[in-house]
Order: C-alpha cells, then sequence, then structure tokens
C-alpha cells in the first residue's frame, strides 16, 4: 500500500479565502487566524503556504518576505518537524534571495533539520483540553481544588445574594464592560509595579476582536461589575485574552472563581481546548492547566547565512535569557525558607549564569 505523497502549493501574495476556516481547524488560536492578523494589519505582504495530503491540508503558514528573510506569521502553533522541513525545503528551492527562516513561538519537538538551524525557548503558556459537560470538569478537578470552588461559590453568594455571573457573545455585553475588565486587570499589575501593555489602540482591537469571535463573562454585585473575563472564539478552541476582578473581593477568591467559570462557560459552548494564557500561575494548574513551551526556530541555508542574520538570532536569545532570569528571580525570592537577601541574590546569579550559558549558540 502507497504512503500518501504530501502536495505543496504556494500563492505569492494572496490569501485563498477557504484559508481562514481551515486555520481555524488545524490550528484554532489567536495568533494563527485571519481575524487577528487582519486586525493588527499583518497581511499587506503575506504569502500562503498549503501542504495537503489526499486533497486535505495538514499545515497552512502564512509568511512574509523581509530582507532575504521569510517570517513566519503564524504563532503559538504546534507544528511538527516534518511539517517544518518540508516548509524550509519548500521555501529555498522557491527563493534563491532567501537567506533564513524564522518561526516564532511554535510548539514543536527539536529535532535536527538538514539546514543549519537554532531553537531558542520563548516563553510558555497554558491549556487544556476541554471535558464533554461541567460536571465532568468539576470531577476531574482535584479534591482541594473541587472544595475550593465550592467553598468560594458558597461563600461569595452568602455574603452577596446579589451576585450573578452572565457570558455575553459578540459586542452584547457593551464595550464599557470590556473596558472595566481590562482595568481591572491593569490595576492589579499596577499593584505589583508591572506595566501593562493594553494602550488605547491595543483595547480597541480587544474590542473588535471581541466583537467578531468573542466572549465576555461578567460577574456582578447588586448590578455593578465586580469582575469578568474576555475569552475568543477560533474555530472550537476558545483562549483567554483577559480576567480581571475588583480587589475588594480577593478574600472570596474571585479571580480563581472566575476563571473557573469561564471554562466552564466555554465547554457549555463545546470547546475542544481551552488555551489559559501565558505564565504558567499555579490556578491555572489547579483549573487542570496543562505547560506548553513555545520556542523561536531558525533555519539557515547555510552556515554563511547565520552571521547575515546574527542580529535577529542575538534578540531571540536574549529574549530567552530575560524570560528565564525572570523565572530564576522569582523562584529565588518565593524560597520557603527565610534567608538574608545576599543569599538570594547568590542564589538567583547562580541560576542565571547557568541559564545564559545555555542560552549560547552552539
Amino acid at each position: 500500500m502507497s504512503i500518501p505523497q504530501p502536495e505543496i502549493s504556494l500563492y505569492e501574495n494572496e490569501i485563498p479565502p477557504y484559508v481562514a476556516a481551515e486555520l481555524d481547524r488545524l490550528y484554532g488560536g489567536r495568533y494563527a487566524s485571519i481575524r487577528h492578523f487582519q486586525i493588527y494589519d499583518k497581511l499587506d505582504k503575506a504569502s500562503t503556504y498549503i501542504c495537503r495530503i489526499e486533497e486535505t491540508p495538514v499545515a497552512i503558514l502564512l509568511f512574509e518576505i523581509v530582507k532575504g528573510m521569510v517570517r513566519v506569521l503564524n504563532e503559538s502553533i504546534h507544528l511538527p518537524a516534518t511539517e517544518i522541513e518540508r516548509f524550509t525545503i519548500c521555501i529555498f528551492q522557491r527563493y534563491r534571495q532567501v537567506r533564513s527562516i524564522f518561526f516564532r513561538a511554535i510548539d514543536t519537538a527539536q529535532q535536527d533539520l538538514p539546514q543549519p538551524s537554532k531553537v531558542i525557548f520563548h516563553a510558555s503558556d497554558m491549556w487544556m483540553t476541554a471535558p464533554a459537560s461541567v460536571d465532568t470538569y468539576l470531577k476531574g478537578l482535584d479534591g482541594k481544588t473541587r472544595q475550593n470552588v465550592v467553598r468560594c461559590t458558597r461563600n461569595i453568594k452568602r455574603d452577596f445574594p446579589s451576585f450573578t455571573y452572565q457570558v455575553f457573545e459578540g459586542d452584547a455585553a457593551g464595550e464599557d464592560v470590556i473596558r472595566t475588565i481590562l482595568g481591572f486587570s491593569r490595576a492589579r499589575l499596577a499593584a505589583k509595579g508591572e506595566v501593562s501593555g493594553d494602550d488605547e489602540q491595543e483595547i480597541r482591537r480587544v474590542i473588535q476582536t471581541t466583537r467578531e469571535c468573542g466572549l465576555v463573562g461578567i460577574a456582578t454585585i447588586d448590578g455593578g461589575i465586580c469582575g469578568g473575563q474576555v475569552i475568543y472564539r477560533f474555530g472550537d478552541n476558545f483562549a483567554y485574552r483577559v480576567t480581571g476582578h475588583d480587589p475588594l473581593y480577593d478574600p472570596y477568591s474571585l479571580g480563581f472563581l472566575g476563571c473557573y467559570m469561564g471554562a466552564c462557560a466555554c465547554i457549555e459552548r463545546h470547546a475542544r481546548i481551552l488555551y489559559m494564557g501565558w505564565g504558567t500561575l499555579d490556578y491555572k494548574f489547579r483549573l487542570g492547566g496543562v505547560q506548553r513551551d513555545l520556542h523561536d526556530v531558525m533555519v539557515f541555508r547555510s552556515r554563511a547565512s547565520v552571521a547575515l542574520h546574527s542580529g535577529l538570532l542575538l534578540k531571540a536569545i536574549g529574549n530567552r535569557f530575560l524570560v528565564r532570569s525572570r523565572q530564576a528571580i522569582k523562584a529565588a525570592s518565593s524560597m520557603r525558607e527565610p534567608a538574608p537577601s545576599i543569599a538570594r541574590v547568590l542564589v538567583a546569579s547562580v541560576r542565571l549564569l547557568r541559564l545564559l550559558r545555555q542560552s549560547m549558540v552552539r
């Protein structure tokens, strides 16, 4: 029995109309959707690569060529090494001027490719396979988490009988509600000494994306918003964009409870996968999340091409070092046993040096 052979198609400066639905089917993620690319103005110079097996697309990558480099636009996707190899061979054969190919923040096995390549850690996010029902979801959580869900729900409803949680689709919730939820998130970051990246332009993009493919979960007490989530939908997959709440309700773990209720809303809408956002916070694990490490992958036509694009390579390495250093410092500062500050600094420094050595190009 013969093995089906892949059929490769390239559409230069073109995106076929059916690609939008196929991207949602294949990847079902925010950073690989036509809506995201359109709203963020990323399609001006985009071309399309499609790999089909028995007429069914198994990989679709949008890309652009900038100064001898192909930049793949799809991000936060699972891309097997075989698909990376097919794509790179196709690109290098088709475009003689291309010296390197850059995949940003992809989930892939670190395997050797025919061409010189570098795989560098980008960041971690969290996701979970959605259960068939809310009841199945709750029963699947560990015993302590189930107890916390029940306890938090009981306590907030006992002390605030008017507490409600409702979900609105598209623009039904209204712009002001989305701004309020983003404001909760921004205030929480500011309280930790961090700065939100949600400027006015980004807020308008969130509102537009929500209008086209979003859900808004709203928690209210006495008719006023006390928390909520903005969640995007891409095909059968859902992705948290932001979650926030009034810190007045921290004693009721409203942030944790809201994330649980948001997950339930996605399950009720027959979610297949729920992406829980960047970072590996403890509550995400408790709510069933699984860590996913994403990497930047650079593939070069030849060894000589590595030097030509050393700037981007060093930037990717710097990004990895920055992310890992923050993690090391946070881990050192949260050691269970009390320790003098100088000892914590030394622990963090040793970890950072180790990470820097690991980041060096081999």
